[in-house]
């Protein structure tokens, strides 16, 4: 594992402030805490008459509003945010890419084929591909950007997702200089063939993401770090960078060298760059955006306003919040306490005490675009008694018997209400005294990668890549106890190792689905919350989703009133 994988993984565990679409009013999860008084109603922005010529106009903070010191990074193997994602994603595209239902589809390749088990993977792209300014695009453009990110000149956050690739993590950790070792070929103008030193048929779930999108080497090498200038960029998506003042506006118009006209609905992308101070929402109430993002107070001011709530949008991402047990002692090593406390938890009254944002609910310790099956009741009927009775029957009637138990997280106001929440409602339902070990960030995440002797943790994952086999294989298989749980299943282990290299997906899915089931039984650990966003959008705008690893809009298919 290379230091970039650690470090990602630690990053995604543990929650670092970083497909489903619910169309509903954001009233569920109710904030429980004091709110200062709503500004002023707000009025949603109006159907507009189509426009020539058809123009979709977003309005969104600029990168180095979010993190001091970073400017909007629109090279796919650096970009980070979501406001910047969605700008690549309609600049570039990769090889393979998510459909609205969470499917590895073509995108730049036609097709691709895989040895059995997942050893190599040979990728066919379209005929005739071109770049924004008319010249060829070949399989040798995908093979330079993606080894181009594993090497030190660009410090890519991605490069550990090429990993699995022969040769790669050497390469990316400086074991080797040459990139010539890394297993990634253009054997012509249209294909592409990859090896794998580990074998795996998650490896398109992988690369199907804005990072391993084609770069232009001859423009890279002429312009250097401001080849992503306006002046200079070139890309193969739906769209291309006409305008960029920094600070200000983004104009993007149509690429007409792009493979497929049908997902260039609207004829340009307006963007308004906005400074932390200025409200989005208000853009949006005055008729000057389609769409914006709620964030922070925004949201709360919308559960607030009839009107906003109406014109809401939630969408859950591939991430999830969770508790971890230490299943290694007693008396984590009994499923049925486990589960008792799990089922002790209201999920709508902890989220709407906790959650500032717009998680929502969850039972499963899987984000349902990860799942391979149905998600678990969030508050199944006597829930309560039925935790009780768990608890009774491992030993524990009342809570007599257990001792106090320990809670460790790391100090935010959010923690702290969980924290809150726990004690409360444990010691209500199961009679049981629990005590809060907080932690400052960096202890931590210390504690994080070797917990030692505890009971139970916070913690939180975000799918690096649409498969079930980055949250089974990763997180829960016992032969790596990345959360350090101790739990351990060997029907469990059975099932998700030959899952990862099954190459018929029926059976592939069916062998994740009786691991959801196992996990769901077994709890080693207490789901609490999938993670969200939730958009304000125009009247008469449709098509609108979001990538639920990134979180950036998917704009390529929208609809404006009157298209």
């Amino acid at each position: 594992m290379g230091l970039a994988r650690i470090r990602g993984g630690i990053a995604r565990l543990v929650g670092v402030a970083v497909v489903v679409l619910l169309l509903a009013a954001l009233t569920a999860c109710q904030r429980e805490t004091s709110k200062p008084t709503p500004e002023p109603s707000l009025t949603p922005t109006d159907t507009r008459a189509p426009e020539t010529p058809m123009i979709l106009r977003l309005a969104m903070r600029e990168s180095e509003t979010l993190d001091p010191g970073l400017t909007m990074i629109l090279d796919p193997g650096l970009a980070r945010y979501s406001e910047a994602l969605t700008i690549v994603n309609l600049l570039f595209e990769p090889l393979l890419t998510m459909d609205a239902d969470g499917r590895v589809v073509p995108a730049a390749a036609e097709k691709w084929t895989a040895t059995t088990g997942g050893q190599s993977f040979t990728f066919t792209l379209r005929p005739d591909l071109k770049w924004s300014d008319g010249s060829p695009l070949t399989a040798a453009d995908f093979e330079y950007a993606w080894k181009r990110i594993l090497g030190p000149e660009v410090p890519s956050d991605s490069a550990y997702l090429l990993y699995p690739i022969a040769g790669a993590m050497d390469h990316a950790d400086g074991v080797t200089a040459d990139a010539g070792g890394v297993a990634i070929e253009a054997l012509s103008d249209r294909e592409l063939k990859v090896t794998l030193a580990v074998p795996s048929m998650s490896f398109p779930a992988r690369i199907a993401q804005w990072p391993f999108a084609p770069v232009p080497e001859r423009i890279v090498a002429a312009a250097g770090e401001r080849w992503t200038e306006a002046a200079n960029i070139a890309g193969n998506g739906p769209y291309m960078l006409a305008e960029w003042n920094h600070g200000e506006s983004m104009r993007l118009v149509r690429n007409p060298n792009y493979r497929d006209p049908s997902r260039q609905a609207v004829d340009e992308i307006a963007v308004t760059l906005v400074g932390e101070d200025e409200s989005l929402a208000s853009l949006f109430a005055k008729g000057q955006t389609d769409i914006v993002e709620l964030l922070g107070d925004e949201l709360d001011r919308a559960r607030d306003d009839e009107s906003l709530r109406g014109r809401s949008a939630v969408y859950k991402t591939a991430g999830n919040w969770f508790l971890v047990f230490n299943a290694g002692k007693e008396p984590w090593d009994d499923p049925r306490v486990r589960r008792a406390f799990s089922l002790a938890l209201d999920r709508e009254r902890l989220v709407g005490i906790v959650f500032e944002g717009a998680e929502t609910p969850s039972a499963s310790l899987l984000p349902a675009a990860a799942r391979s099956s149905g998600s678990p009741e969030i508050n199944p009927p006597d829930a309560t008694a039925t935790a009780q009775a768990l608890l009774a029957e491992a030993g524990y009637p009342g809570g007599e018997g257990l001792p106090v138990i320990t809670f460790v997280y790391h100090q935010t106001a959010r923690w702290d209400r969980l924290a809150n929440y726990l004690q409360s409602r444990w010691a209500e339902v199961l009679g049981v005294e629990v005590e809060i070990d907080v932690r400052e960030w960096r202890d931590f995440l210390d504690f994080t990668i070797d917990p030692g002797d505890f009971d139970i943790y916070r913690a939180g994952w975000n799918a690096e890549y649409l498969d079930p086999e980055n949250w089974h294989n990763v997180l829960w298989s016992s032969s790596d106890d990345f959360l350090r749980s101790g739990w351990s299943d060997a029907e469990y282990d059975i099932l998700i190792e030959r899952a990862d290299h099954e190459d018929e997906p029926a059976a592939r899915r069916s062998a994740y689905a009786a691991a959801d089931a196992i996990l769901d039984e077994a709890m080693p650990g207490i789901p609490l919350a999938s993670r969200a966003r939730a958009f304000l959008i125009g009247a008469g705008v449709s098509g609108v989703r979001i990538d639920p690893l990134g979180g950036y809009l998917v704009l390529d298919e929208v609809r404006l009133p009157g298209s």
